[in-house]
């Protein structure tokens, strides 16, 4: 019998960010890449799906960066960026990027 659970599996990717070579990205759907930040935050309509939403406010203040991926000013993927320690809940440790990473 298979278990009825799916696999999670945690990727984490390094890029050579000196080299200028980035990886190809294509959007499946015609987004728009936002950087948002507190002014832009409070403006952005529906946001009530994002989980992490309540620590929007919190996060900027430790100096992360709030990238969007948009379809129709509506946020469909989106991912936070930094160069500071930051606690990953989902596998309870650290992670503190050196002085030439950036963790996202």
């Amino acid at each position: 019998m298979v278990p009825m659970f799916l696999k999670k599996t945690l990727c984490l990717f390094e890029v050579d960010l000196k080299q200028n070579q980035w990886p190809t990205c294509t959007a499946r759907l015609p987004v728009v890449y936002r950087l948002l930040d507190a002014a832009a935050w409070a403006v952005q309509p529906h946001t009530s799906h994002l989980v992490d939403r309540y620590q929007f406010q919190a996060r900027l203040e430790r100096g992360e960066q709030f990238w969007t991926a948009q379809l129709e000013a509506k946020i469909v993927s989106y991912c936070w960026a930094t160069h500071n320690p930051v606690e990953i809940g989902e596998v309870h440790c650290v992670v503190n990027p050196r002085g030439d990473e950036t963790y996202l």
